[in-house]
């Protein structure tokens, strides 16, 4: 009997020491020394935008001027002096000829190269401003940056985009200087031969990396690691299928004059930049293409190359942006007010906690006490989780916070106080009077707005460690109590 009660005595402090421990984590974390700093291994809190110091991203309109090639005039030239030549005078001037043309070439070339706006003077208008905004908004939502207000100058085009102070705001700029421009061209003349209006749409794939050519055996590299290739999927209008048709019998590998081979090539530009450029079998029935863009990566990178790829996906796909930004100041708004309301808002959640904890232990004696210990355990867990998951955090979400930690409450007393009913049973009562919360819960999860999202995520979280937690905690808390009562009952009757 005593070696019983030894055994639930360790069993209780062991349960207890592990709730300390949550606690302790919850709370101050779990410290690692980086170089002369430490830093926390569980992440900060993504707080909403009306809760914590806030980033301004500026966006101008791009006044800058880029350099356009028309080539047109000098390929008509070169063709009407080889129709000039006859066949007495090429054996004999041919050399002559190659040297003349290409020193004419140049000159003709450098002549055609001009220079004109990034932005057309009548791209500057307030509906293309006004549609720019829309664009990024839709961009921002994709890119599940929803806590973001865009605001847009109507007289000068210029954007400012209010973000939380979080690493959500590294990724926005992304979103707004890509002007999401697709085409397939000439890789030589720069001869547009799919222009964005005849792709339907276009979606980001991964796959393990093509073999290497030396080592054909794996998909590894030499020292075991994994890699990737990212790319685009590109899908056609029936216009651009009939057009990919032709360009991919046109545009393969052919043989020149000295034998070799020399094939004819197109590029995959995004906003003007030759991404991939690659030649077709004539004989392939194309109407997609897989496109690498990027290939080879590692572990490592993974998570960088993922993020351009979606980056690329989600601004073709959200349309074609009519104005071209550039990136200026970034400025921080603290937010000093609504800091006194968080603080204000903590004090009163940890009196009212206190308060309740005092009135389980008042009534309730060794078991409210336990009671109050899991509770506090609870709340860790349940904060623990919100930080790892990411949740954003609002107003709203944390008043929903707020609630559910009562609700815990209320179970933990009943847990204590309702001797006659199972554990089962008791979580069944309470699971079928949570429905509606489950409900709005997981409805609210995939709401567009941020402030109702925070919700649902934050009861979502909070309803699924509920009843787990506290059959691991509370429970057995209980039980060890109810087990030493017993043994202590049997020992004074024994006296």
């Amino acid at each position: 009997m005593k070696q019983e009660k030894t055994t639930k005595i360790l069993e209780m402090i062991l349960l207890i020491l592990i709730i300390v421990l949550i606690i302790t984590i919850s709370f101050f974390g779990i410290l690692r020394k980086n170089l002369n700093s430490w830093y926390n291994k569980i992440p900060d809190y993504e707080l909403g935008k009306e809760l914590s110091k806030m980033r301004v991203l500026t966006f101008s309109v791009d006044t800058s001027t880029k350099e356009i090639e028309d080539t047109e005039n000098t390929d008509e030239t070169s063709t009407d002096v080889d129709k000039t030549v006859s066949n007495d005078d090429k054996k004999d001037t041919s050399k002559d000829k190659e040297k003349n043309d290409d020193d004419k070439k140049d000159s003709e070339k450098s002549e055609e190269k001009k220079e004109e706006p990034v932005n057309p003077k009548e791209n500057l208008t307030k509906e293309n401003y006004e549609k720019a905004k829309d664009i990024i908004e839709k961009r921002l939502a994709k890119a599940e940056i929803t806590d973001s207000e865009v605001v847009v100058n109507k007289e000068s085009g210029d954007i400012n985009i209010y973000v939380p102070f979080n690493d959500t705001a590294n990724r926005v700029a992304n979103y707004v200087t890509g002007q999401g421009k697709i085409e397939i061209v000439d890789s030589k003349t720069n001869e547009v031969l799919i222009p964005q209006s005849m792709i339907k749409s276009v979606s980001k794939y991964s796959t393990l990396s093509s073999q290497d050519e030396e080592d054909t055996s794996t998909t590894e590299n030499k020292s075991n690691e994994t890699k990737y290739d990212f790319g685009l999927t590109i899908s056609f209008t029936n216009e651009g299928i009939n057009k990919l048709s032709e360009v991919t019998k046109t545009y393969i590998d052919v043989l020149n004059d000295k034998g070799e081979s020399d094939p004819k090539t197109v590029a995959l530009k995004i906003d003007d930049e030759t991404v991939y450029t690659t030649y077709f079998d004539p004989d392939g029935a194309y109407t997609e293409l897989n496109i690498p863009i990027f290939s080879g990566v590692t572990d490592q990178q993974y998570d960088a190359y993922r993020e351009n790829i979606e980056v690329y996906e989600t601004n073709i796909s959200s349309g074609l942006l009519p104005i071209v930004y550039t990136a200026n100041e970034t400025t921080f708004l603290d937010n000093d007010f609504n800091k006194t309301i968080i603080f204000i808002g903590i004090i009163v959640f940890a009196i009212i906690t206190l308060i309740i904890g005092i009135i389980l232990i008042t009534k309730y004696k060794g078991k409210g006490l336990l009671g109050f210990i899991s509770q506090i355990g609870y709340i860790a867990t349940y904060l623990i989780l919100i930080r790892i998951t990411k949740e954003t955090l609002t107003i709203f979400g944390m008043i929903s916070l707020a609630a559910l930690t009562l609700i815990n409450f209320m179970f933990i007393a009943k847990l204590i106080y309702d001797k006659k009913n199972s554990f089962v049973k008791k979580s069944i009562d309470l699971a079928l009077k949570l429905i509606p919360v489950i409900i709005v819960a997981i409805v609210f999860v995939f709401a567009s707005s941020i402030e109702l999202k925070s919700v649902g995520a934050v009861l979502f979280w909070g309803l699924l460690i509920l009843i787990p937690y506290n059959l691991i905690f509370t429970e057995n808390l209980l039980s060890i109590k109810k087990h030493l009562e017993k043994i202590g009952g049997k020992n004074s009757e024994r006296n």
